[in-house]
């Protein structure tokens, strides 16, 4: 009975004793196998990098085993050129969940004055696919596609630029004529008593080009320069016939006249040359000679721009006796060229009188002799 008890005691130390084995090998064997997947764990996450990479909005999902960017892409057939962009330089080291992004350049023409170029960009718009071309768009400018719509493979993009300019032109209109008939002048005869200044138009106007080409113009004002009218004065004075005595050349005549002057004797003094039988006639300021009434701002101004003085100013040919030049003239003593007129050519002069009656029974004179003397006046006058 005792030895029974012994027995039932022993077996029993004995199955807890294998019980506690069993547990111990249990738990080692998890801390091995928890250790093993830590392991192959570590190693896994040791050799590859996961990234994303997002190609012309396209996201990919990577895991590899290279260390580069630029390895990565030939690991994967990725191609890349030049004017590609990529977000990141090629030999950057490559990171757990590292995002790259890359945009492949796209092919379009531009457009312009009828001439077509080709490019490719990266630009996501059409004004960036531009600058980066370097093609510089001014706010003023066009562009169809818009400037702010997205960049298309093998877009044909539209360049028209816009100027803006003030254009001008002048419209010359005819000299306006007004005609004054003079009783005092022969018939045939005329002169220019003002010289006109034709009324000109300035006109400007608001113009658009787009590329060099005109395609609108508005109206922007004008200004209009006054005209001056020519006076034209024209001879109605129909010509008396002169009936001279067969024996008493007109000569002999104008000694007559001169032996009835303190002014007959010749002149003596240094001179330039001697006019023979010169025609005389005479004008005053008044508007059957000039055209001009006393209000007009040149009455009574010659061609030399001296006023008119009686016993002084003669109207003459410039050609025969130079303005502002001295003469004698026999008979009526010494005169200046100070003036001239439309019908006064060759030896023909035209003496200056206040009074426009004294003028009309002046009629016309000839075969004087006139010396002329030069620019300045000879003191014994």
């Amino acid at each position: 009975m005792e030895n029974r008890q012994i027995h039932s005691k022993g077996y029993l130390v004995s199955s807890l004793l294998n019980k506690t084995w069993i547990r111990v090998a249990a738990f080692t064997f998890f801390l091995i196998t928890i250790a093993t997947i830590l392991f192959f764990v570590f190693i896994f996450r040791s050799d590859y990098t996961s990234i994303k990479l997002q190609v012309d909005g396209k996201v990919l999902d990577i895991r590899t085993e290279s260390k580069s960017v630029e390895e990565m892409l030939q690991e994967e057939l990725i191609p890349l050129s030049k004017n590609d962009f990529i977000s990141v330089p090629l030999q950057s080291e490559l990171q757990n969940d590292m995002t790259i992004q890359i945009r492949y350049a796209k092919p379009f023409t531009v457009t312009y004055k009828g001439a077509n170029y080709s490019f490719s960009s990266t630009g996501q718009t059409v004004e960036a696919a531009l600058q980066d071309v370097g093609i510089i768009l001014e706010p003023s400018d066009k562009t169809s596609p818009i400037r702010t719509a997205t960049l298309m493979k093998d877009d044909d993009i539209h360049i028209i630029k816009i100027n803006q300019n003030i254009g001008s032109s002048t419209e010359t209109l005819p000299i306006e004529t007004i005609t004054v008939y003079d009783e005092t002048l022969p018939v045939g005869e005329q002169r220019i008593a003002q010289e006109g200044v034709p009324q000109q138009i300035h006109k400007m106007t608001n113009q658009t080009y787009q590329n060099g080409v005109l395609v609108n113009e508005q109206d922007a004002g004008k200004v209009e320069v006054k005209g001056v009218p020519q006076i034209v004065v024209i001879g109605t004075q129909k010509p008396k016939p002169v009936q001279q005595p067969i024996d008493k050349p007109v000569s002999q005549t104008v000694k007559e006249m001169a032996s009835s002057s303190s002014l007959s004797s010749p002149y003596n003094g240094p001179y330039e040359k001697i006019l023979h039988n010169v025609e005389l006639s005479a004008y005053s300021a008044h508007l059957k000679s000039t055209g001009k009434t006393e209000d007009h701002p040149q009455y009574g101004i010659t061609y030399s721009g001296a006023r008119v003085v009686e016993g002084r100013t003669i109207a003459v040919d410039p050609e025969v006796i130079p303005i502002g030049w001295w003469v004698y003239i026999e008979g009526l003593g010494y005169r200046r060229a100070e003036d001239t007129g439309g019908a006064i050519k060759g030896n023909k002069i035209d003496i200056y009188f206040e009074s426009e009656e004294y003028c009309m029974q002046f009629g016309r004179k000839y075969g004087f002799t006139v010396t002329v003397i030069g620019p300045n006046k000879p003191t014994d006058s």
